[in-house]
């Protein structure tokens, strides 16, 4: 059962939101940051249980992060 309470939601239509500040490092630096977490054991990737196939990576649904569709 729903219950009205006379008010009207708060729109987010209208509001300014502050853009995020640039990241201090260039992607060559990230890239070395990423690396070094992976073999200090920081940051886990993920595993593919099998090579994606070529027809799966023409597909537009196919996800380069997860290597699936």
């Amino acid at each position: 059962m729903a219950v009205s309470t006379g008010k009207k939601r708060n729109r987010l239509e209208g509001r300014k939101y502050e853009s995020p500040s640039p990241i201090p490092c260039t992607p060559k630096e990230l890239d070395m940051l990423l690396d070094k977490w992976i073999t200090d054991g920081v940051f886990k990737p993920n595993h593919m249980s099998r090579e994606p196939t070529e027809e799966e990576r023409r597909d537009l649904r196919f996800c380069n992060l997860h290597c699936y569709v």
